[in-house]
Protein backbone atom coordinates (compact mmCIF):
# COMPACT_ATOMS: atom_id res chain seq x y z
CA UNK A 1 0.00 0.00 0.00
CA UNK A 2 1.20 3.72 -0.65
CA UNK A 3 2.02 5.59 2.42
CA UNK A 4 2.36 9.03 2.99
CA UNK A 5 5.31 10.90 4.97
CA UNK A 6 3.86 13.04 7.98
CA UNK A 7 6.43 15.54 7.66
CA UNK A 8 6.93 18.08 10.95
CA UNK A 9 8.04 20.84 8.70
CA UNK A 10 8.40 23.22 11.86
CA UNK A 11 11.20 25.86 9.94
CA UNK A 12 8.42 25.90 6.62
CA UNK A 13 5.45 27.14 8.99
CA UNK A 14 5.55 30.76 10.01
CA UNK A 15 2.88 29.66 12.68
CA UNK A 16 5.13 27.28 14.30
CA UNK A 17 7.83 27.20 16.94
CA UNK A 18 11.62 26.26 15.67
CA UNK A 19 11.83 23.29 18.26
CA UNK A 20 9.70 20.73 19.73
CA UNK A 21 8.07 21.69 22.79
CA UNK A 22 8.84 20.00 25.98
CA UNK A 23 5.99 19.00 29.10
CA UNK A 24 7.37 17.90 32.05
CA UNK A 25 5.56 15.24 33.60
CA UNK A 26 4.95 13.76 36.69
CA UNK A 27 7.01 10.08 35.96
CA UNK A 28 10.02 11.90 35.27
CA UNK A 29 9.72 11.77 31.24
CA UNK A 30 9.23 14.52 29.09
CA UNK A 31 6.07 15.31 27.00
CA UNK A 32 7.34 16.76 23.57
CA UNK A 33 4.85 18.18 21.14
CA UNK A 34 5.23 19.04 17.77
CA UNK A 35 2.93 20.71 14.86
CA UNK A 36 2.38 18.45 11.69
CA UNK A 37 0.95 19.82 8.69
CA UNK A 38 -0.40 17.18 6.60
CA UNK A 39 0.14 18.01 3.12
CA UNK A 40 4.29 18.19 2.53
CA UNK A 41 7.11 16.37 3.70
CA UNK A 42 9.18 19.11 3.36
CA UNK A 43 10.41 20.63 0.41
CA UNK A 44 12.92 19.46 -2.34
CA UNK A 45 14.60 20.87 -5.20
CA UNK A 46 16.01 18.67 -7.52
CA UNK A 47 18.96 19.17 -10.22
CA UNK A 48 19.09 16.41 -12.99
CA UNK A 49 22.45 16.66 -14.76
CA UNK A 50 21.66 13.89 -18.17
CA UNK A 51 25.01 13.11 -20.16
CA UNK A 52 24.22 15.17 -24.05
CA UNK A 53 27.20 12.97 -25.71
CA UNK A 54 26.96 10.94 -28.56
CA UNK A 55 26.72 7.55 -26.49
CA UNK A 56 23.66 8.12 -24.61
CA UNK A 57 20.45 7.44 -26.92
CA UNK A 58 19.36 4.46 -25.16
CA UNK A 59 20.00 5.85 -21.64
CA UNK A 60 18.55 8.93 -22.38
CA UNK A 61 15.09 6.74 -23.54
CA UNK A 62 15.41 4.61 -20.63
CA UNK A 63 15.39 7.72 -18.37
CA UNK A 64 12.14 8.94 -20.47
CA UNK A 65 10.29 5.95 -20.06
CA UNK A 66 10.76 5.25 -16.68
CA UNK A 67 10.74 8.78 -14.60
CA UNK A 68 7.13 7.46 -13.54
CA UNK A 69 9.05 4.89 -11.32
CA UNK A 70 11.23 8.51 -9.63
CA UNK A 71 8.06 10.70 -9.47
CA UNK A 72 5.10 8.15 -7.88
CA UNK A 73 8.09 7.66 -4.45
CA UNK A 74 7.89 11.45 -4.36
CA UNK A 75 3.78 10.86 -4.88
CA UNK A 76 3.74 8.58 -1.99
CA UNK A 77 5.51 11.23 0.46
CA UNK A 78 3.32 13.89 -0.71
CA UNK A 79 6.94 15.84 -1.33
CA UNK A 80 6.47 19.50 -2.53
CA UNK A 81 9.28 19.33 -5.07
CA UNK A 82 11.04 21.20 -7.63
CA UNK A 83 12.81 19.73 -10.93
CA UNK A 84 15.05 20.94 -13.20
CA UNK A 85 18.10 19.68 -15.70
CA UNK A 86 20.97 20.61 -17.29
CA UNK A 87 23.56 18.12 -19.06
CA UNK A 88 27.40 17.38 -18.68
CA UNK A 89 27.95 19.61 -21.33
CA UNK A 90 30.03 22.57 -20.52
CA UNK A 91 31.54 24.29 -23.71
CA UNK A 92 30.73 27.60 -24.35
CA UNK A 93 31.48 27.36 -28.05
CA UNK A 94 30.40 23.50 -29.80
CA UNK A 95 28.66 24.56 -32.82
CA UNK A 96 26.90 20.81 -32.87
CA UNK A 97 24.63 21.33 -30.17
CA UNK A 98 22.33 23.63 -31.06
CA UNK A 99 20.15 23.52 -27.49
CA UNK A 100 22.37 22.91 -24.36
CA UNK A 101 24.46 25.55 -22.82
CA UNK A 102 27.17 25.05 -20.17
CA UNK A 103 25.29 25.10 -16.87
CA UNK A 104 21.85 26.00 -17.70
CA UNK A 105 18.43 24.25 -17.12
CA UNK A 106 17.10 23.60 -20.44
CA UNK A 107 13.59 22.18 -21.64
CA UNK A 108 13.39 22.50 -25.17
CA UNK A 109 13.76 19.46 -27.15
CA UNK A 110 16.80 18.23 -28.77
CA UNK A 111 15.91 15.32 -30.79
CA UNK A 112 18.50 15.21 -33.36
CA UNK A 113 20.43 12.23 -33.60
CA UNK A 114 24.24 11.80 -32.50
CA UNK A 115 27.26 10.21 -34.76
CA UNK A 116 26.48 6.70 -33.03
CA UNK A 117 25.63 4.89 -35.93
CA UNK A 118 24.19 2.19 -32.77
CA UNK A 119 21.93 4.67 -32.10
CA UNK A 120 20.38 4.61 -35.24
CA UNK A 121 19.19 1.17 -35.46
CA UNK A 122 17.71 -1.24 -33.40
CA UNK A 123 19.94 -3.93 -32.69
CA UNK A 124 19.49 -7.53 -32.28
CA UNK A 125 19.52 -10.37 -29.28
CA UNK A 126 23.38 -10.54 -29.60
CA UNK A 127 23.41 -6.43 -30.19
CA UNK A 128 24.48 -6.74 -33.55
CA UNK A 129 22.82 -3.39 -35.78
CA UNK A 130 19.10 -4.56 -38.05
CA UNK A 131 20.09 -2.44 -41.07
CA UNK A 132 16.62 -1.05 -42.23
CA UNK A 133 15.23 -1.55 -38.57
CA UNK A 134 15.13 2.49 -37.97
CA UNK A 135 13.28 2.39 -34.57
CA UNK A 136 15.57 4.07 -32.01
CA UNK A 137 14.95 6.85 -34.49
CA UNK A 138 11.58 6.77 -34.85
CA UNK A 139 11.52 7.09 -30.65
CA UNK A 140 13.40 10.06 -30.86
CA UNK A 141 10.37 11.61 -33.54
CA UNK A 142 7.79 9.81 -31.47
CA UNK A 143 8.98 11.87 -28.43
CA UNK A 144 9.42 14.94 -29.73
CA UNK A 145 6.31 14.97 -32.14
CA UNK A 146 4.29 14.54 -28.56
CA UNK A 147 5.96 17.78 -27.30
CA UNK A 148 4.38 20.01 -29.86
CA UNK A 149 1.86 22.38 -30.23
CA UNK A 150 -0.04 20.59 -32.52
CA UNK A 151 1.60 17.40 -33.24
CA UNK A 152 2.07 16.61 -36.94
CA UNK A 153 1.39 13.27 -37.79
CA UNK A 154 3.43 13.56 -41.00
CA UNK A 155 6.48 13.53 -39.15
CA UNK A 156 5.32 9.87 -37.63
CA UNK A 157 5.02 8.85 -40.96
CA UNK A 158 8.82 8.69 -42.69
CA UNK A 159 9.63 5.48 -44.78
CA UNK A 160 12.67 3.96 -43.72
CA UNK A 161 14.15 5.15 -47.09
CA UNK A 162 13.51 8.63 -46.21
CA UNK A 163 14.82 8.53 -42.89
CA UNK A 164 17.95 6.67 -44.27
CA UNK A 165 18.53 9.47 -46.58
CA UNK A 166 18.12 12.29 -44.29
CA UNK A 167 20.30 10.26 -41.86
CA UNK A 168 22.87 10.48 -44.63
CA UNK A 169 22.50 13.85 -45.77
CA UNK A 170 22.51 14.87 -41.99
CA UNK A 171 25.80 13.48 -41.60
CA UNK A 172 28.30 12.25 -44.43
CA UNK A 173 26.49 13.92 -47.40
CA UNK A 174 26.04 10.39 -49.13
CA UNK A 175 22.86 12.04 -50.71
CA UNK A 176 22.20 13.94 -53.55
CA UNK A 177 20.49 17.38 -52.82
CA UNK A 178 17.61 16.64 -54.16
CA UNK A 179 17.15 13.14 -52.90
CA UNK A 180 16.57 14.62 -49.77
CA UNK A 181 16.42 18.57 -49.44
CA UNK A 182 14.13 19.97 -47.29
CA UNK A 183 12.44 16.43 -45.99
CA UNK A 184 12.46 16.75 -42.16
CA UNK A 185 12.51 14.53 -39.66
CA UNK A 186 12.04 16.51 -36.26
CA UNK A 187 9.76 19.46 -35.96
CA UNK A 188 10.97 22.60 -36.09
CA UNK A 189 12.03 24.46 -32.64
CA UNK A 190 8.99 27.18 -32.93
CA UNK A 191 6.77 24.32 -32.73
CA UNK A 192 7.25 22.97 -29.46
CA UNK A 193 4.91 23.69 -26.76
CA UNK A 194 5.94 25.86 -23.66
CA UNK A 195 7.48 23.34 -21.16
CA UNK A 196 8.61 25.38 -17.43
CA UNK A 197 12.21 25.09 -16.81
CA UNK A 198 11.23 24.24 -13.64
CA UNK A 199 8.96 21.47 -13.36
CA UNK A 200 6.84 22.19 -9.62
CA UNK A 201 4.65 19.86 -8.24
CA UNK A 202 1.66 22.05 -6.87
CA UNK A 203 1.66 22.41 -11.02
CA UNK A 204 0.28 19.10 -10.97
CA UNK A 205 -1.34 18.36 -8.27
CA UNK A 206 -4.99 16.74 -8.31
CA UNK A 207 -8.32 17.75 -6.26
CA UNK A 208 -7.40 14.87 -3.95
CA UNK A 209 -3.64 15.89 -3.81
CA UNK A 210 -2.18 12.78 -5.88
CA UNK A 211 -0.09 14.06 -8.89
CA UNK A 212 -0.73 14.28 -12.47
CA UNK A 213 2.01 11.52 -13.28
CA UNK A 214 1.18 10.67 -16.54
CA UNK A 215 1.48 14.74 -17.41
CA UNK A 216 4.39 15.31 -15.20
CA UNK A 217 6.25 12.56 -16.78
CA UNK A 218 5.42 13.80 -20.49
CA UNK A 219 6.78 17.22 -19.85
CA UNK A 220 10.13 15.67 -18.22
CA UNK A 221 10.11 13.42 -21.50
CA UNK A 222 10.83 16.80 -23.30
CA UNK A 223 12.68 18.45 -21.10
CA UNK A 224 15.52 15.52 -20.63
CA UNK A 225 15.31 15.00 -24.07
CA UNK A 226 18.82 16.47 -24.35
CA UNK A 227 20.30 14.97 -27.68
CA UNK A 228 23.24 13.05 -28.14
CA UNK A 229 25.47 16.07 -29.77
CA UNK A 230 27.04 17.39 -26.39
CA UNK A 231 31.05 18.09 -25.87
CA UNK A 232 32.67 14.62 -26.17
CA UNK A 233 34.54 15.64 -22.36
CA UNK A 234 31.90 15.17 -19.95
CA UNK A 235 31.70 17.77 -17.18
CA UNK A 236 28.88 16.52 -15.06
CA UNK A 237 29.98 17.33 -11.80
CA UNK A 238 31.33 20.91 -13.01
CA UNK A 239 28.31 21.68 -14.64
CA UNK A 240 26.20 20.90 -11.10
CA UNK A 241 28.08 23.75 -9.62
CA UNK A 242 28.16 26.23 -12.50
CA UNK A 243 23.93 25.26 -12.25
CA UNK A 244 23.60 26.40 -9.01
CA UNK A 245 26.04 29.59 -9.16
CA UNK A 246 24.11 33.26 -8.18
CA UNK A 247 24.94 34.29 -12.12
CA UNK A 248 22.54 31.77 -13.25
CA UNK A 249 19.79 30.96 -10.44
CA UNK A 250 19.64 35.18 -9.86
CA UNK A 251 18.66 33.93 -6.04
CA UNK A 252 15.81 32.02 -4.54
CA UNK A 253 12.35 31.73 -5.72
CA UNK A 254 11.67 33.71 -2.50
CA UNK A 255 14.66 36.64 -2.39
CA UNK A 256 15.54 37.03 -5.88
CA UNK A 257 18.07 39.30 -7.38
CA UNK A 258 17.49 38.79 -11.13
CA UNK A 259 14.12 37.19 -12.26
CA UNK A 260 15.44 36.79 -15.75
CA UNK A 261 18.48 34.50 -14.70
CA UNK A 262 18.67 31.68 -16.73
CA UNK A 263 18.25 28.79 -13.78
CA UNK A 264 15.86 31.21 -11.40
CA UNK A 265 12.93 29.61 -9.93
CA UNK A 266 14.75 26.11 -9.15
CA UNK A 267 16.17 26.96 -5.75
CA UNK A 268 14.14 27.58 -2.32
CA UNK A 269 15.45 29.43 0.76
CA UNK A 270 13.57 26.67 2.77
CA UNK A 271 14.05 23.30 0.53
CA UNK A 272 16.75 20.56 0.53
CA UNK A 273 18.71 20.72 -2.34
CA UNK A 274 19.57 17.65 -4.96
CA UNK A 275 20.99 16.35 -7.69
CA UNK A 276 21.11 13.41 -10.12
CA UNK A 277 23.83 12.27 -12.10
CA UNK A 278 22.82 10.20 -15.31
CA UNK A 279 26.17 9.24 -17.30
CA UNK A 280 27.62 6.41 -18.89
CA UNK A 281 31.50 7.93 -19.18
CA UNK A 282 33.55 9.35 -16.02
CA UNK A 283 33.28 13.65 -14.94
CA UNK A 284 36.35 14.99 -16.44
CA UNK A 285 36.00 18.58 -14.26
CA UNK A 286 39.35 20.24 -14.75
CA UNK A 287 41.08 23.48 -13.76
CA UNK A 288 41.17 24.62 -17.12
CA UNK A 289 44.82 23.26 -18.21
CA UNK A 290 43.86 19.89 -19.73
CA UNK A 291 44.17 20.04 -23.47
CA UNK A 292 40.82 19.02 -24.94
CA UNK A 293 42.52 18.20 -28.08
CA UNK A 294 40.81 15.08 -30.35
CA UNK A 295 43.46 12.18 -31.12
CA UNK A 296 43.77 8.87 -31.35
CA UNK A 297 43.02 8.16 -27.54
CA UNK A 298 40.91 11.72 -26.67
CA UNK A 299 38.15 9.70 -24.91
CA UNK A 300 40.91 8.27 -22.23
CA UNK A 301 42.58 11.55 -22.19
CA UNK A 302 40.76 12.08 -18.77
CA UNK A 303 41.16 8.68 -17.33
CA UNK A 304 44.95 8.82 -17.62
CA UNK A 305 44.72 12.15 -15.78
CA UNK A 306 42.67 10.41 -13.00
CA UNK A 307 45.52 7.86 -12.04
CA UNK A 308 46.10 7.23 -8.49
CA UNK A 309 49.86 7.29 -9.19
CA UNK A 310 49.88 11.48 -10.16
CA UNK A 311 51.17 13.74 -7.89
CA UNK A 312 49.51 16.41 -9.44
CA UNK A 313 47.00 16.66 -12.25
CA UNK A 314 44.48 19.07 -13.67
CA UNK A 315 41.36 17.31 -12.84
CA UNK A 316 39.77 18.80 -9.78
CA UNK A 317 39.01 16.35 -6.81
CA UNK A 318 35.70 15.78 -6.27
CA UNK A 319 35.77 16.83 -2.63
CA UNK A 320 36.80 20.40 -4.33
CA UNK A 321 33.65 20.43 -6.42
CA UNK A 322 31.30 19.79 -3.60
CA UNK A 323 32.81 23.09 -1.43
CA UNK A 324 32.06 24.85 -4.63
CA UNK A 325 28.47 23.23 -4.97
CA UNK A 326 28.13 24.19 -1.65
CA UNK A 327 29.57 27.67 -1.91
CA UNK A 328 27.23 28.24 -4.51
CA UNK A 329 24.33 27.48 -2.95
CA UNK A 330 24.97 29.37 0.04
CA UNK A 331 25.55 32.47 -2.11
CA UNK A 332 21.92 31.71 -4.08
CA UNK A 333 20.26 30.98 -0.57
CA UNK A 334 22.27 33.77 1.37
CA UNK A 335 22.23 31.84 3.67
CA UNK A 336 25.88 30.77 5.09
CA UNK A 337 25.57 28.20 7.40
CA UNK A 338 23.90 25.92 4.33
CA UNK A 339 25.79 22.46 4.26
CA UNK A 340 25.66 19.16 3.62
CA UNK A 341 23.20 18.35 6.34
CA UNK A 342 20.27 20.16 3.41
CA UNK A 343 21.76 18.58 0.58
CA UNK A 344 21.16 15.35 -1.09
CA UNK A 345 22.89 13.47 -4.07
CA UNK A 346 22.62 10.05 -6.26
CA UNK A 347 23.97 8.97 -9.39
CA UNK A 348 23.42 6.42 -12.32
CA UNK A 349 26.80 5.62 -13.49
CA UNK A 350 28.88 2.82 -14.68
CA UNK A 351 31.05 1.15 -11.72
CA UNK A 352 34.04 2.11 -10.36
CA UNK A 353 37.54 0.54 -12.14
CA UNK A 354 39.81 4.06 -12.09
CA UNK A 355 42.22 3.39 -14.30
CA UNK A 356 45.66 1.99 -12.55
CA UNK A 357 47.98 0.97 -15.92
CA UNK A 358 51.05 2.18 -17.03
CA UNK A 359 51.77 6.41 -17.68
CA UNK A 360 54.87 7.23 -19.57
CA UNK A 361 57.03 9.33 -17.27
CA UNK A 362 57.31 13.08 -17.51
CA UNK A 363 60.65 13.31 -18.83
CA UNK A 364 58.81 11.56 -21.86
CA UNK A 365 57.68 15.08 -22.83
CA UNK A 366 60.20 16.88 -24.94
CA UNK A 367 59.91 20.21 -25.44
CA UNK A 368 59.79 20.71 -28.80
CA UNK A 369 56.73 18.68 -28.70
CA UNK A 370 53.76 20.10 -30.05
CA UNK A 371 51.74 18.53 -27.22
CA UNK A 372 50.73 21.22 -24.69
CA UNK A 373 53.21 20.47 -21.26
CA UNK A 374 50.33 19.76 -19.59
CA UNK A 375 48.72 16.22 -21.59
CA UNK A 376 51.75 15.29 -23.59
CA UNK A 377 52.22 12.40 -20.57
CA UNK A 378 49.21 11.15 -21.74
CA UNK A 379 48.75 11.54 -24.79
CA UNK A 380 52.14 9.65 -25.04
CA UNK A 381 51.15 6.71 -23.35
CA UNK A 382 48.18 6.94 -25.50
CA UNK A 383 49.80 6.83 -28.52
CA UNK A 384 53.15 4.37 -26.95
CA UNK A 385 52.59 1.02 -29.20
CA UNK A 386 52.20 -0.73 -26.26
CA UNK A 387 49.45 0.75 -25.47
CA UNK A 388 45.92 -0.69 -24.37
CA UNK A 389 42.51 1.44 -24.30
CA UNK A 390 40.40 1.67 -21.36
CA UNK A 391 37.84 -0.96 -20.81
CA UNK A 392 34.77 -0.32 -20.33
CA UNK A 393 33.39 -1.37 -17.06
CA UNK A 394 30.31 -2.76 -18.13
CA UNK A 395 27.96 -3.82 -21.42
CA UNK A 396 24.44 -4.10 -21.20
CA UNK A 397 21.36 -3.45 -23.56
CA UNK A 398 21.96 0.05 -23.14
CA UNK A 399 25.43 0.00 -24.27
CA UNK A 400 28.38 -0.04 -22.83
CA UNK A 401 29.32 2.36 -19.48
CA UNK A 402 33.14 3.32 -18.00
CA UNK A 403 34.06 3.87 -14.81
CA UNK A 404 32.29 6.36 -13.03
CA UNK A 405 34.51 6.60 -9.90
CA UNK A 406 35.25 10.09 -9.89
CA UNK A 407 31.40 10.68 -9.23
CA UNK A 408 31.21 7.79 -6.66
CA UNK A 409 34.05 10.02 -4.81
CA UNK A 410 31.93 12.93 -5.37
CA UNK A 411 28.71 11.04 -3.38
CA UNK A 412 31.02 9.88 -0.54
CA UNK A 413 32.10 13.55 0.26
CA UNK A 414 28.68 13.92 1.55
CA UNK A 415 28.93 11.84 4.33
CA UNK A 416 26.96 8.91 5.58
CA UNK A 417 22.98 9.15 4.64
CA UNK A 418 23.50 12.08 2.28
CA UNK A 419 24.37 10.17 -1.26
CA UNK A 420 22.64 6.95 -3.01
CA UNK A 421 23.36 4.55 -3.55
CA UNK A 422 25.23 3.45 -0.31
CA UNK A 423 27.48 0.97 0.32
CA UNK A 424 26.10 -2.51 -0.13
CA UNK A 425 28.49 -3.90 2.99
CA UNK A 426 30.42 -1.20 4.67
CA UNK A 427 31.56 2.16 3.87
CA UNK A 428 34.48 1.08 2.16
CA UNK A 429 32.40 -1.24 -0.30
CA UNK A 430 32.31 0.08 -3.92
CA UNK A 431 28.61 1.41 -4.43
CA UNK A 432 26.76 -0.24 -7.14
CA UNK A 433 27.21 1.26 -10.60
CA UNK A 434 23.40 1.22 -11.54
CA UNK A 435 24.21 2.19 -14.95
CA UNK A 436 25.61 -1.02 -15.54
CA UNK A 437 22.32 -2.75 -14.55
CA UNK A 438 20.94 -2.42 -18.16
CA UNK A 439 17.39 -1.28 -15.71
CA UNK A 440 16.22 2.16 -15.05
CA UNK A 441 13.24 0.83 -13.29
CA UNK A 442 14.81 -0.09 -9.73
CA UNK A 443 17.24 2.44 -9.60
CA UNK A 444 14.84 6.24 -10.24
CA UNK A 445 12.76 3.77 -7.96
CA UNK A 446 15.82 4.00 -5.23
CA UNK A 447 15.98 7.09 -5.97
CA UNK A 448 12.62 8.44 -5.29
CA UNK A 449 12.17 6.87 -2.16
CA UNK A 450 15.89 8.16 -0.87
CA UNK A 451 14.38 11.39 -1.91
CA UNK A 452 11.46 10.81 0.78
CA UNK A 453 13.61 10.80 3.52
CA UNK A 454 12.62 13.79 5.67
CA UNK A 455 14.89 16.45 6.09
CA UNK A 456 12.72 17.96 9.03
CA UNK A 457 9.98 16.15 11.11
CA UNK A 458 11.96 13.44 12.68
CA UNK A 459 11.81 12.72 15.99
CA UNK A 460 15.77 12.78 16.87
CA UNK A 461 15.15 13.10 20.55
CA UNK A 462 14.85 9.66 22.93
CA UNK A 463 11.46 8.19 23.11
CA UNK A 464 10.10 6.15 26.30
CA UNK A 465 12.35 3.12 25.73
CA UNK A 466 11.51 -0.80 26.89
CA UNK A 467 13.16 -3.97 27.17
CA UNK A 468 12.39 -6.28 24.66
CA UNK A 469 12.31 -9.41 26.79
CA UNK A 470 11.09 -6.99 29.56
CA UNK A 471 7.51 -5.80 30.63
CA UNK A 472 5.38 -5.02 27.93
CA UNK A 473 4.44 -1.60 27.05
CA UNK A 474 1.34 0.30 28.10
CA UNK A 475 -1.67 0.60 25.98
CA UNK A 476 -2.11 3.66 23.09
CA UNK A 477 -5.29 5.94 23.61
CA UNK A 478 -7.73 3.79 22.45
CA UNK A 479 -7.04 0.78 23.84
CA UNK A 480 -4.86 -0.79 21.62
CA UNK A 481 -1.56 -2.60 23.12
CA UNK A 482 1.43 -0.95 22.64
CA UNK A 483 4.66 -2.70 21.12
CA UNK A 484 8.92 -2.50 21.83
CA UNK A 485 10.38 -2.08 18.73
CA UNK A 486 14.00 -1.48 17.78
CA UNK A 487 14.77 2.18 17.20
CA UNK A 488 16.49 2.38 13.66
CA UNK A 489 19.98 2.90 14.10
CA UNK A 490 20.34 2.57 17.91
CA UNK A 491 20.94 0.24 20.29
CA UNK A 492 17.81 0.74 22.20
CA UNK A 493 13.60 -0.14 22.08
CA UNK A 494 11.05 2.06 22.54
CA UNK A 495 7.17 1.78 22.80
CA UNK A 496 5.03 2.76 20.43
CA UNK A 497 2.00 3.75 22.82
CA UNK A 498 4.60 6.62 23.69
CA UNK A 499 3.88 8.41 19.98
CA UNK A 500 0.34 9.47 19.79
CA UNK A 501 -0.76 11.89 16.62
CA UNK A 502 -3.66 14.47 17.13
CA UNK A 503 -5.89 15.78 15.16
CA UNK A 504 -6.25 19.32 16.44
CA UNK A 505 -10.12 19.65 15.55
CA UNK A 506 -13.88 20.62 17.35
CA UNK A 507 -16.23 18.36 18.18
CA UNK A 508 -18.93 19.70 15.62
CA UNK A 509 -16.08 18.82 12.57
CA UNK A 510 -15.28 15.53 13.54
CA UNK A 511 -18.07 13.30 12.07
CA UNK A 512 -15.83 11.92 8.51
CA UNK A 513 -13.28 11.90 10.71
CA UNK A 514 -14.58 9.55 13.01
CA UNK A 515 -16.65 7.48 10.32
CA UNK A 516 -13.36 6.93 8.29
CA UNK A 517 -12.24 5.26 11.94
CA UNK A 518 -9.50 8.63 12.66
CA UNK A 519 -10.76 9.81 15.84
CA UNK A 520 -11.46 6.77 18.25
CA UNK A 521 -10.43 9.34 21.55
CA UNK A 522 -11.77 12.28 21.83
CA UNK A 523 -11.76 15.80 23.69
CA UNK A 524 -13.13 19.39 23.52
CA UNK A 525 -9.65 20.48 21.79
CA UNK A 526 -8.46 17.37 19.83
CA UNK A 527 -9.21 13.85 18.91
CA UNK A 528 -6.76 11.18 19.37
CA UNK A 529 -5.84 8.96 15.83
CA UNK A 530 -5.91 4.89 15.99
CA UNK A 531 -2.66 3.70 15.17
CA UNK A 532 -3.98 1.29 12.60
CA UNK A 533 -3.91 4.40 10.37
CA UNK A 534 -0.41 4.71 10.80
CA UNK A 535 3.02 3.04 11.60
CA UNK A 536 6.54 4.51 12.88
CA UNK A 537 9.06 4.44 10.60
CA UNK A 538 13.07 5.03 10.29
CA UNK A 539 14.05 8.49 9.19
CA UNK A 540 16.40 7.04 6.77
CA UNK A 541 20.34 7.24 6.24
CA UNK A 542 22.30 6.97 9.54
CA UNK A 543 19.94 8.64 11.89
CA UNK A 544 18.68 7.48 14.89
CA UNK A 545 14.89 9.00 14.26
CA UNK A 546 11.49 7.69 13.83
CA UNK A 547 8.81 9.56 11.68
CA UNK A 548 5.15 8.77 11.26
CA UNK A 549 3.66 7.27 7.83
CA UNK A 550 0.65 7.42 6.89
CA UNK A 551 -1.06 3.47 5.82
CA UNK A 552 -3.57 4.81 2.98
CA UNK A 553 -2.10 7.53 1.27
CA UNK A 554 -5.53 8.09 0.05
CA UNK A 555 -7.53 7.93 2.86
CA UNK A 556 -5.20 10.34 4.83
CA UNK A 557 -5.33 13.12 1.92
CA UNK A 558 -9.31 13.19 1.75
CA UNK A 559 -10.16 12.64 5.39
CA UNK A 560 -7.44 14.74 6.95
CA UNK A 561 -7.45 17.26 4.14
CA UNK A 562 -7.49 21.08 6.21
CA UNK A 563 -6.99 19.48 9.38
CA UNK A 564 -4.49 20.50 11.59
CA UNK A 565 -2.35 17.37 13.43
CA UNK A 566 0.17 17.60 16.37
CA UNK A 567 2.74 15.20 17.05
CA UNK A 568 3.68 14.48 20.78
CA UNK A 569 5.95 11.61 22.24
CA UNK A 570 6.79 11.00 25.54
CA UNK A 571 10.98 10.78 25.87
CA UNK A 572 14.01 12.00 28.13
CA UNK A 573 14.93 15.55 28.54
CA UNK A 574 17.71 16.57 26.81
CA UNK A 575 18.19 19.64 28.27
Amino acid sequence: MKRLLIAIAIANSAACNQHPVAKYTPNTLVEFQMPTPIEASGKLDVLWVIDNSGSMCQEQAALRDNFDRFVERLDDAVVDFHIGVTTTHLEDDFSLEPVARPGHLQSTPQPLPGFDRSCWTATDAEGQPIAGDYAPIRQLIATAVACMQAPDERLLNRTDDEIACALGCRTVAQCAPDECDGLQLFPDPSSYRAVSKVLQSSNYRNANGTLKVAELKADFACMSMVGMRGYGFEKGIGAAVEAVSPALTGGTAENPTDVMAPNHGLIRNDATFAVVFVTDENDCTHDGSLSERQGACAADLCEFWNHRGLDATPLVEPSLLRDAMLTNLRATKGEPAFDTDSTLVASIHGIAKRYDGDIVPDESCRVDSPREASSCRAFDACENADYEPLRPSCATRLGVAYSGDRYERFLRSFGEGRYFPAPPVDSEAPLTGWMCNGDFKPALAAIGEFFQTPTQGCITTPIETCAPSGAACGPHADGAPGTCVPRPNSETHFCTSAVEVRILVPPDQRVTLEAAGFCDVSTDEYCVVSPSNYTLEGCGGTVAGVHVEWVDVTVARQVLAGTELELRWRGLSSL
